[in-house]
């Protein structure tokens, strides 16, 4: 003859009569601080039709506090560096600068015993390049 389940008793247990099996009260819902306005935007197809996207009204721009370089760290690290938001883009480079990040990479890690990322490095770059940049261009 087969057991049978008490599937009462289960539901019981499971509904809050068990003392391991408790609720957790569920956290009041909030709304977020600071709304975006959102607008449909028009973007056209290479078929010719449109299509709508909600994108924010704002641009994301950087108003946060630059974060420290590599450079700075390598003499005075820092636990915690100030965040900036990263979005993923694809870019080529070339082979002999690929090979110099690794050497990079390798040579910080044995100076300083921690890891450092290639993307780390690109902003790093890239932040020092375009300040310079823009300072020339302004000039013209």
């Amino acid at each position: 003859m087969p057991k049978k389940l008490n599937t009462d008793s289960i539901l019981n247990e499971l509904e809050g009569a068990s003392a391991f099996f408790t609720r957790q009260p569920t956290p009041p819902e909030t709304e977020p601080e600071t709304k975006l306005e959102k607008s449909p935007i028009k973007t056209e197809r290479s078929n010719g039709s449109t299509e709508r996207s909600n994108r924010t009204v704002q641009p994301n721009t950087s108003t946060q506090a630059k974060t420290r370089s590599v450079l700075a760290e390598i003499e005075t690290p820092l636990d915690s560096p100030a965040k900036r938001t990263t979005s993923r883009y694809s870019f080529e480079i070339y082979d002999d600068q690929k090979q110099t990040l690794e050497e990079v990479l390798y040579l910080y890690k044995k100076k300083t015993g921690r890891k450092l990322s290639s993307s780390r490095i690109i902003r790093d770059a890239l932040d020092e390049f375009l300040d310079i940049l823009l300072e020339k261009l302004k000039e013209s």
